[in-house]
């Protein structure tokens, strides 16, 4: 059984959405930022999808392109670029405007890929996907999660 609950509300509409009391999860699917090896796909388990910029064709793309790809793509993107993730973390559209949900992000500190393989390893645990999460792994193996309260709908 469910119940209906408001979604939001736009020029003086309101909207709603079909709520289950069991919301699926979403399915994770991992989107690697160009500056990152293919390699740290196989951090993650086969059954999820992982996709690079290049797979994508948007090598050279600004950073908002990708992140909006990302969006659309329902991923959660890995990256290893400060500015990438102040981009991400700072997006106007971001704060339920047109009611995107943002998979999360993981921001490596390392620069090798061993090292990021790594670091990976301690972030993939702390994933959630039914949040927008900014995770980060210092260089010690410190793991930080941060709710950026990122809308589902």
């Amino acid at each position: 059984m469910g119940s209906y609950g408001m979604i939001g509300q736009r020029d003086a509409h309101v909207y709603y959405v079909f709520q289950s009391e069991k919301r699926p999860m979403p399915k994770l699917r991992v989107l690697l930022d160009e500056n990152l090896s293919r390699d740290l796909g196989k951090a993650f388990a086969r059954k999820i999808p992982v996709y690079t910029v290049d797979d994508l064709a948007l090598s050279g793309a600004s950073d908002q392109r990708i992140i909006e790809q990302a969006v659309y793509k329902k991923c959660l993107i890995v990256t290893n670029d400060r500015k990438f993730m102040s981009t991400y973390r700072s997006l106007d559209w971001r704060r339920g405007k047109d009611w995107r949900y943002f998979y999360g992000l993981i921001f490596l500190t390392e620069s090798t890929t061993t090292a990021q393989l790594r670091q990976l390893k301690l972030a993939i645990p702390r994933i959630e996907p039914e949040r927008d999460n900014l995770i980060t792994v210092t260089a010690s193996g410190i793991v930080t999660v941060e709710n950026l309260e990122g809308k589902m709908v």
